[in-house]
């Protein structure tokens, strides 16, 4: 799991905050070797729809990426 609050697009707009890009998140991830990997604390504005097509994007990912939301279980081996 990682913060990823934004697009490498928004991040020269929305950097001052700290937050990273999703982007960023899944080529950590990859280089990690990790198998899984959850995006979290989105910024509220994007719709579920939006972040539906963050995780789309990475369909063909190293790693599984999926989005976190309120309320997941994730089981770990």
């Amino acid at each position: 799991m990682h913060d990823s609050h934004h697009t490498a697009a928004e991040l020269p707009r929305l950097s001052f905050p700290g937050h990273s890009a999703v982007e960023y998140t899944v080529a950590l991830a990859q280089r990690a070797n990790a198998r899984q990997f959850a995006l979290f604390h989105h910024d509220p504005w994007p719709t579920d729809t939006e972040i539906d097509g963050f995780v789309a994007q990475f369909a063909t990912a190293r790693v599984h990426v999926f989005a976190d939301y309120d309320g997941l279980v994730v089981d770990l081996p």
